[in-house]
């Protein structure tokens, strides 16, 4: 270990960690230290009640996303006309499709009816009326931005599992 005037010292091999040289050098300036082989040397008290500051290099597999990490997901709505009979063209229900980068989630819901105010739960009412007036036509549809999928799956009509 070595002193410095300044404040205390930090050391360690950073060789594991991929950060090039000079990028160590600018981040150990910005902390109020410098390098010396592969050890950060602090050189100032930081400004947090007389603490010395601690850096860590963060490990590639460290900035992954965590398993438990909700990642939000595209909703998709694809509607099911009746294809014959007295109701034929009417919208009997709609298959939702969930997915993200890591999996996805697919159910379906009956028309009881519902459909347009329950929409306005994750978007506006006007664009609930235009999302129903194009499932009524047959059209698949993708909702705008992404959620988490406690806010929609099960929340609209009458659902089911697949």
């Amino acid at each position: 270990m070595a002193a410095s005037s300044g404040g205390g010292v930090l050391s360690g091999d950073f060789s594991k960690f991929s950060v090039p040289d000079k990028d160590k050098v600018e981040a150990a300036s910005v902390a109020g230290g410098e390098f010396v082989g592969n050890s950060f040397i602090e050189t100032s008290q930081s400004k947090n009640c007389g603490r010395k500051a601690a850096m860590h290099w963060a490990r590639t597999n460290d900035l992954e996303p965590d398993n438990e990490v909700s990642m939000p997901y595209k909703l998709v709505a694809a509607p099911h006309l009746l294809p014959v009979g007295d109701l034929k063209g009417h919208l009997e229900t709609v298959t939702f499709i969930a997915p993200n980068e890591n999996q996805t989630h697919k159910w379906w819901a009956v028309n009881v009816g519902t459909f347009e105010k329950d929409f306005t739960k994750i978007v506006s009412p006007e664009l609930a009326a235009n999302i129903m007036s194009r499932l009524r036509d047959g059209e698949i549809i993708e909702f705008p931005n992404r959620y988490e999928l406690a806010e929609v799956k099960g929340k609209f009509g009458g659902w089911f599992m697949d």
